[in-house]
């Protein structure tokens, strides 16, 4: 955790200083690089040290899951600010937006750090566990005769976010020119990311939903719909920029869905304690190859069949999940007994 923060605050400040594109696109990179590092480290962490009886695995991911989307909606707002602020200054700051937000986010990550340590002196129960021989509450609590859907979540992980990529990576740069203003376009995409956070947070409250196949149908259907809002306006005939609300809509929906995909795998990842290392590894990967695969996926869509293409691909990944999940918790329910507990 402390490696994966130490080298983002060190990305940053190397990005203040980049001279052209090359070095960006570098920077960007290596940003995405040690976030992995903290946030795979990070998660294996809260496992060990915020899971008992009070406070279960599920309501423990729900809330990180929160916590993340948080920022995420948060992030892009304090961007926009920051590069305003940068287009309007005189003289050599002009222009420079990128570097004060570079800035902000080294000072973050130097924020961050000062709670780490206080965090981690605090949760000293861990060395005790360690010392003491004795296993984590997480390790007893999801283990039993429950399947290993570690491999289901990663499939659902990769395709729900390569949709909810698509969204992303396709709606701002349609909307921008059809002539809806930009905030506007940026609060769409604050609502998807604040759904997704609630929405796992609300699900993490439960936890027989993630070994029921007919549970996992209905948030597919949800997610479907999220993604046909999208189409809607244009096989209407609506005007793009007085479609707002219908835009909104759809965020809540499908951004819900992509919360209760990065809730499932990101519970079944870690709910096998002998794999968890290994298994959040694997999931952190398929999650951000779902994130890069979207966007080109549904930017070609676009550029080549038109953009309503790009959305209905995400509609038809979504309910193609949902009836994958509902065959697969079927044949492993008939296969094994599901002692829930």
């Amino acid at each position: 955790m402390f490696f994966g923060n130490i080298g983002l605050t060190g990305v940053c400040i190397l990005g203040m200083a980049a001279v052209n594109l090359t070095m960006l696109y570098l920077t960007s990179f290596l940003v995405g690089v040690f976030q992995v590092i903290f946030f795979a480290s990070f998660q294996l962490f809260m496992k060990d040290v915020d899971t008992d009886d009070s406070k279960p695995l599920p309501r423990v991911v729900g809330s990180y899951t929160l916590a993340w989307n948080i920022g995420m909606s948060l992030g892009p707002i304090l961007t926009g600010f920051l590069m305003r602020l940068g287009d309007t200054a005189g003289g050599a700051a002009k222009g420079s937006g990128w570097i004060y937000a570079y800035l902000a986010a080294a000072c973050l990550s130097l924020s961050l750090l000062g709670v780490m340590f206080w965090v981690v002196k605090k949760s000293r129960k861990t060395e005790k566990w360690r010392q003491a021989g004795i296993t984590a509450p997480a390790a007893r609590t999801e283990t039993g005769e429950k399947p290993d859907l570690a491999w289901l979540g990663w499939t659902m992980a990769f395709l729900v976010i390569a949709g909810g990529g698509i969204i992303r990576g396709v709606f701002p740069s349609v909307a921008t020119r059809a002539g809806m203003l930009e905030w506007r376009t940026g609060s769409v995409m604050t609502v998807l990311a604040l759904a997704a956070g609630l929405f796992a947070y609300g699900l993490s409250w439960g936890r027989k939903w993630m070994y029921s196949g007919p549970a996992m149908l209905i948030l597919a259907v949800i997610g479907t719909g999220g993604a046909i809002h999208f189409v809607v306006p244009r096989l209407a005939g609506w005007e793009f920029t007085d479609s707002l609300g219908w835009f909104y809509l759809g965020a809540v929906l499908f951004g819900g869905y992509m919360g209760s995909a990065y809730l499932y795998s990101g519970f079944h990842s870690l709910a096998h304690p002998e794999k968890a290392g290994r298994n959040i590894a694997l999931n952190e990967f398929f999650v951000a190859g779902g994130a890069i695969l979207g966007p080109l996926a549904g930017g070609w869509l676009a550029r080549s069949h038109g953009y309503h293409f790009s959305f209905i691909l995400a509609a038809a990944l979504a309910i193609i999940v949902g009836v994958f999940q509902l065959y697969s918790h079927w044949r492993y329910g008939k296969c094994r007994p599901l002692r829930l507990g």
